[in-house]
């Protein structure tokens, strides 16, 4: 992955652009962050996103980083911001979306890559680990946006809801729409 850095006039910007949320691309982003942090820790960071998702490790990994670390992010949606993406886009203080751009909900998932973790207790405990990531989610979904509803988000996250930009600033997940 290559995450974007760039200083123009004013504007700190940062992007994620046509990649998955996972261990590595965070770990690109937390470099450029910090760098961008070092140099003036009070100042926005624009954070343009286009995603479709990826690893609930990772993404939430980040998203504790930048809250421990509070780093002044604005976000701004492209195209498509969707599943694990979302929790990073509500990092932003200010949050855009292009009046194209869509957001997809859906139940947490998992791949088992082994025929024995299909069995038994091993299976269980993936079980719970998704509910687990699932709660953690709604939880973190729920905090960034006043006046959404749990059990509403639960429900569009189980019948895997897509909605445009106009559906999300009705929801309160985006504070302005562009085109």
């Amino acid at each position: 992955m290559e995450v974007f850095v760039a200083e123009t006039q004013s504007k700190r910007l940062v992007r994620l652009w046509n990649e998955e949320v996972s261990a590595y691309e965070m770990k690109k982003l937390v470099e450029a962050l910090s760098k961008l942090a070092d140099e003036d820790s009070d100042a926005p960071i624009l954070f343009e996103i286009y995603s479709n998702g990826g690893n609930c490790e990772a993404g939430f990994a980040f998203c504790d980083w930048v809250a421990a670390n509070n780093i002044p992010l604005n976000t701004v949606g492209y195209g498509q911001v969707s599943s694990m993406a979302i929790p990073i886009f509500l990092l932003g203080k200010q949050r855009s979306m292009g009046a194209r751009c869509t957001m997809t909900l859906h139940p947490m998932q998992s791949v088992f890559t082994e025929k024995k973790s299909l069995e038994g207790t091993a299976l269980a405990e993936q079980i719970t680990q998704l509910k687990d990531w699932q709660a953690i989610y709604l939880d973190h979904v729920v905090h960034h946006v006043h006046g959404i509803d749990r059990k509403e988000l639960k429900k569009m996250m189980d019948k895997n809801t897509t909605f445009n930009a106009e559906r999300a600033l009705k929801l309160g997940l985006v504070d302005n729409v562009f085109s």
